[in-house]
């Protein structure tokens, strides 16, 4: 019994340091945004939106996500033989896509109208390699349980990053600017993680036969197979937009997007973050104890949500505009308005996203990976289809809000459904918790009124 309590204390300590190291990171994230936009234009931040899109779409292909399987064997030696096939996988895939943009720079370039960008056939895959490893840093770092390392990388990370994009912002360098701080500052992290997990060092010791190594691939064959398509599919739903906005209407609109999803999406996704990791954690307890009132706790979970995002939503469409005009000045005065056409899509994320820990709770991740194909590729997929035949931004930012505020709907209901109720129980219990809510607000309302 000691021995769990020790391993619940360290699990705890080790969650701390990375969150405390997220926390801080987001926030530079955040702080850095109104000072990007006084040093760049709407253009050159589209520009970098698009670019930075490639990348992270991309990203997934560099290791095939078998860096997600280095955690699980029990020997070092087998992880050690993941990591130097996460490499080698790795610079294949680098030097694939370097001649595959390489053959296609002149339409890839003339699309997304990124004239002056610097030899993007080679400059796209250095930023995907850069990319996955730092992907692969942290895993291989979290294997040896440096989870402060963790933290203080990724705080190093953000804070290089805005330093350098800063500076070059004021030495005028536009896209450059922007890009090389991406670059610096992702090194900087990959540099200081591999002090502390040795990867380099990893890769140049004596090397397992090849046909071991390929058994521990193939061991781990579910990772390519289902993880792979999964993060293609969460990375096109996420930085898809910008390659569509730039393609139909132009750089400066995708710049006044970029801004305005960064400023949704931030302060979103690290709550949206840090309560899936406590909902799924209590999820775990209650499957072996009180399954049948998972579905219950996700019901309601999800209906407190929706209460506190109508009421944020609220906010935000009420002040956007002029806080956008203070923070940011005139120049982007238009990303109030897109702030405001993002907020449905925004405001279901933020409650959806801690109900998919559910998948992974009861072990239905196949269910998650083919939901994302349908509700998060289908409505992109809709947006490439239409957006030759709408004339306002503004409109296809909206309608492309909305189809994702359905969609992650949808996936919501399904994590309730994985509790083990039908999707019409799953929309009932929701209703019902919801009319709770509404009747203690009103019994609060009504007591308030009476003390008064």
């Amino acid at each position: 019994m000691e021995s769990k309590a020790v391993d619940y204390k360290r699990l705890l300590k080790n969650f701390s340091s990375v969150s405390l190291g997220t926390l801080i990171s987001q926030f530079v994230a955040i702080a850095s945004i109104p000072v990007i936009a006084y040093y760049y234009m709407p253009e050159e931040l589209g520009k970098f939106s698009v670019v930075f899109s490639v990348v992270s779409i991309f990203t997934p292909f560099f290791c095939l996500r078998y860096e997600q399987s280095i955690m699980l064997p029990k020997e070092d030696g087998d992880a050690n033989s993941l990591i130097r096939s996460c490499l080698l996988i790795g610079l294949c895939t680098t030097v694939s896509l370097m001649a595959v943009i390489h053959l296609l720079e002149p339409q890839f370039v003339g699309l997304f109208k990124l004239q002056g960008i610097w030899n993007p056939g080679v400059l796209i895959p250095v930023l995907v390699f850069i990319n996955g490893l730092s992907l692969l840093m942290p895993i291989v770092v979290g294997r040896l349980e440096k989870f402060r390392s963790i933290a203080t990388g990724r705080i190093l990370r953000s804070s290089v990053i805005m330093l350098t994009q800063v500076i070059c912002g004021a030495m005028a360098m536009g896209v450059a600017g922007l890009l090389m701080g991406i670059a610096i500052g992702i090194t900087a992290e990959i540099l200081f993680l591999n002090g502390r997990g040795r990867v380099t060092g990893v890769f140049f010791k004596e090397k397992k036969p090849s046909s071991q190594d390929k058994g521990l691939l193939r061991n781990y064959w579910k990772f390519p197979m289902y993880s792979l398509p999964s993060g293609i599919l969460v990375s096109i739903g996420s930085y898809g937009m910008p390659l569509v906005i730039a393609a139909v209407f132009s750089p400066h609109v995708a710049g006044l997007f970029w801004v305005a999803e960064k400023c949704l999406n931030i302060p979103i996704t690290l709550i949206s973050q840090s309560l899936g990791v406590v909902l799924y954690q209590r999820l775990c307890q209650m499957r072996a104890e009180q399954a049948d009132l998972c579905a219950d706790l996700l019901a309601k979970v999800f209906a407190v949500l929706l209460v506190a995002t109508v009421v944020i939503s609220t906010a935000i469409v009420l002040l956007a505009p002029s806080l956008i005009n203070f923070f940011f000045g005139e120049k982007w005065a238009d990303v109030g308005t897109m702030i405001m056409l993002m907020t449905p899509r925004a405001a279901m994320i933020f409650c959806a996203l801690p109900l998919t820990q559910a998948f992974t709770a009861f072990e239905k991740q196949e269910v998650l990976t083919l939901s994302q194909f349908v509700f998060v590729l289908g409505p992109m997929g809709v947006v490439v289809v239409v957006a030759g035949y709408i004339s306002s931004e503004t409109e296809l930012i909206f309608m492309f809000s909305c189809m994702y505020f359905v969609s992650y709907l949808f996936i919501a209901m399904l994590a309730i459904r994985t509790a083990g109720v039908s999707f019409f129980e799953a929309l009932l219990l929701v209703m019902r918790n919801l009319l709770h809510i509404g009747t203690a607000v009103r019994t609060l309302v009504s007591k308030i009124g009476r003390n008064a």
